[in-house]
């Protein structure tokens, strides 16, 4: 297994712009992670309430240092006018082998299928560097939207779970994606 990540400048698929997350990047983040339906989708309206844990947040992502539970970003583009529309990463954890796959859109951009398009190189990109078994994502019940996209990039549904982040307790779907 390494435990560095080996990206390429970026990644270009027939309607995106995909690299990784840059400090400039933050004010597109900042309106992205703020926007009140992303927001209700992801299940972190503390962003919305709390401007300075997002700029923490996104600096932290900025680092590029993979530690045992790193977040690695990536920033969406639409090939046609460079305007970002979304962002796409995982939460890893070395420890366990895994991560978390999330991913998030300006609300737009919905529905287009784009997400399959941006998630299927990053996913495979992720899962050769660490050589894990096993990608996981974390859905809120209500949003039927990100269920089928996990569940079109081979995730299965695993089981409903208690889920504490930024203080707030939330029950999420657990999707998981066995890799061979």
């Amino acid at each position: 297994m390494k435990n560095e990540i080996e990206e390429p400048f970026f990644y270009q698929t027939k309607n995106l712009i995909i690299r990784p997350y840059h400090d400039k990047d933050f004010q597109d983040f900042f309106l992205l992670l703020t926007n009140p339906l992303v927001n209700s989708s992801l299940g972190i309206t503390e962003f919305s309430n709390n401007p300075q844990m997002l700029r923490k947040f996104l600096t932290q992502l900025s680092l590029k240092k993979v530690t045992n539970n790193s977040w690695l970003l990536y920033s969406i583009f639409n090939k046609l006018d460079q305007h970002l529309i979304g962002g796409c990463g995982f939460k890893v954890d070395l420890n366990q082998i895994n991560a978390e796959l999330f991913f998030m859109l300006f609300p737009s951009y919905w529905g287009q299928g784009l997400m399959l398009e941006a998630a299927r190189p990053l996913l495979d990109n992720i899962t050769r560097n660490f050589g894990w078994k096993q990608a996981y994502a974390l859905i809120l019940p209500e949003n039927i939207r990100a269920q089928r996209v996990v569940a079109k990039l081979g995730f299965q549904y695993d089981q409903l779970i208690d889920l504490n982040r930024y203080n707030l307790k939330t029950q999420v779907q657990r999707w998981i994606l066995e890799i061979r």
